[in-house]
């Protein structure tokens, strides 16, 4: 397992904004900052596995600033997944800072997070998501 992939469950009592109709039960969340070299396979990658769990899902990628081509490549995923979502912030924070906006704009009960550089494997969510049956936070 990648030790630096997290799910976070942000309620165990039913009461996250997932529980009422048209939120995802899950939201990964990727901060990218000049990603422009990657994040086109790394949201693709997500986007299937997250695809063949048969949950609802959103992808919510946390431009943190890039002066690259990285939201020119995000707007071009948005056209080809209706899953993603893209939040920019107007200059680089950092990425604790990123992951933070982006907990604060996620809608799903579940919270995953990867590293846009590909570092964390997407195919690990579905076994990640599933032991959370037995505790409230995995990595």
């Amino acid at each position: 397992m990648v030790l630096s992939m997290a799910i976070i469950s942000p309620d165990s009592n039913g009461t996250s904004p997932a529980s009422f109709r048209g939120f995802p039960e899950l939201s990964v969340l990727i901060p990218a900052y000049n990603e422009e070299a990657c994040i086109e396979s790394v949201v693709r990658e997500a986007v299937c596995v997250l695809h063949g769990m048969g949950r609802s899902f959103e992808v919510l990628v946390v431009d943190d600033g890039s002066s690259d081509g990285t939201p020119a490549r995000l707007q071009g995923l948005c056209a080809e997944h209706a899953e993603l979502r893209v939040l920019r912030l107007a200059e680089n924070t950092g990425q604790s800072a990123a992951l933070g906006a982006g907990f604060r704009a996620a809608r799903g009960a579940i919270f995953v997070t990867l590293d846009a550089d590909g570092q964390n494997d997407p195919a690990d969510i579905p076994a990640l998501v599933a032991r959370l049956d037995s505790c409230d936070l995995c990595c």
